[in-house]
């Protein structure tokens, strides 16, 4: 389950993308509200050091970005908690991961930035250009995409392992 925050919702609940087989005709794909705790457990069951996680998490932080400065204008620092924020403190992005993504999305005219000045020092406030707000629907759609075929693999990888245990299990009983 990947969980989405839907800023049209407007109440405390998230809209989550739950890949699902032949539901409702829609591609497998259903949008199904569920509560933050829900939401909270579900990514709390999950192994974070696992490599299909990391890699599903990289390939969603460019469009949770775009998600985050849909929002309005924000720093990085802060788009890194809201995104620790939505994941309920389960993943955090390194600045490392983030701002080379921020300066393509800058090049290609996703976003722009501008230097604010701040107490402590100046911060660099991103905000999504008119091209970037209609870029955040078409980025979604080939994530929802991209991860149903991913799913679609997973489910196939899963069966394959399960025939080999039990064509294992019957090795090991002739033995």
């Amino acid at each position: 389950m990947i969980v989405l925050d839907n800023p049209h919702d407007g109440c405390n609940i998230s809209s989550a993308i739950i890949i699902a087989s032949d539901i409702n005709n829609l591609g497998g794909i259903v949008v199904k509200p569920i509560n933050h705790e829900q939401a909270a457990q579900a990514a709390r069951d999950i192994d974070l050091k696992s490599p299909v996680f990391q890699g599903v998490i990289r390939g969603m932080l460019p469009w949770m970005l775009l998600s985050v400065l849909q929002q309005g204008p924000i720093h990085a620092l802060s788009m890194i908690k809201a995104i620790s924020e939505r994941s309920h403190g389960l993943w955090k992005p390194s600045p490392g991961s983030v701002y080379p993504i921020l300066h393509r999305f800058e090049k290609e005219g996703l976003l722009e930035s501008e230097w604010q000045e701040n107490k402590a020092a100046p911060r660099r406030v991103y905000r999504l250009t008119r091209k970037g707000g209609l870029e955040v629907p078409k980025i979604q759609k080939r994530l929802i995409e991209e991860l149903t075929k991913a799913k679609d693999l997973i489910e196939k990888h899963v069966q394959a392992l399960q025939y080999w245990e039990e064509v294992k299990g019957d090795h090991g009983k002739r033995s």
